[in-house]
């Protein structure tokens, strides 16, 4: 579920296959996103309310249409005027399934974090972090790749845009300079517990701040 700034609207996902937002103030359901097939895992919305992302995995198990619980189709990526009934672009990227995506505060770069399907037994997928146009969903470049194995990354974007900041399950957070892709600094939180969940939000034009939901402990830099 997110929210416009406004508080008026929300938008959630669903096992259906659709994204809905909805007016707040009514409690009604203003339009339909039809989303993945496999379902709408999760949603997005900039910081200016005027474009919300909706993603889905390709191996839900909760695939409806008849998909079987082990099928390994990729997930999409679709992008969306917050007024529109029909998205801008879809992007699906072969072998590859979509896991989490932001938006700039302007609501015209998507940052998706990608992970590989298993193509056999025992295969360890990579994973990259991509930065995506978000009116046409063109792929602007790449900011991160990784080839080993890491649990899951989350990503935010600065108040200005300019810079993209990605934690992972190592709590290890790498910046990125949006504007060309390239690194802007490594934060490792000492003493840190490897484990899912860590997260960033940037609290200040320059400062940010990372947390674990299960270990209750917050950093800021």
């Amino acid at each position: 579920v997110a929210c416009t700034p406004d508080g008026k609207y929300g938008v959630s996902g669903g096992a259906d296959g659709a994204a809905r937002l909805w007016d707040l103030g009514r409690g009604e359901t203003a339009r339909r996103f039809e989303g993945d097939r496999a379902g709408v895992t999760c949603v997005a919305v900039s910081a200016d309310g005027t474009t919300v992302a909706t993603w889905g995995h390709g191996d839900s198990p909760q695939a409806p249409g008849g998909l079987p619980r082990d099928a390994r189709v990729n997930g999409t990526v679709q992008l969306w005027d917050i007024a529109g009934p029909r998205p801008r672009a879809t992007v699906r990227e072969p072998d590859m399934d979509p896991v989490g995506v932001t938006l700039s505060p302007d609501g015209n770069v998507a940052a998706v974090n990608y992970r590989g399907l298993p193509v056999g037994p025992g295969a360890a997928p990579g994973r990259h972090t991509a930065l995506l146009d978000a009116r046409t969903g063109k792929l602007l470049r790449k900011v991160s790749d990784r080839a080993r194995t890491v649990d899951e990354y989350h990503l935010a974007f600065a108040p200005d845009g300019a810079t993209l900041a990605e934690v992972d399950s190592a709590a290890t957070v790498r910046l990125f300079r949006v504007a060309d892709g390239s690194p802007a600094g490594v934060h490792r939180l000492a003493g840190a517990v490897p484990m899912r969940g860590y997260r960033v939000r940037y609290v200040g034009p320059d400062r940010a701040v990372v947390w674990a939901p299960t270990g209750g402990r917050a950093v800021a830099w």
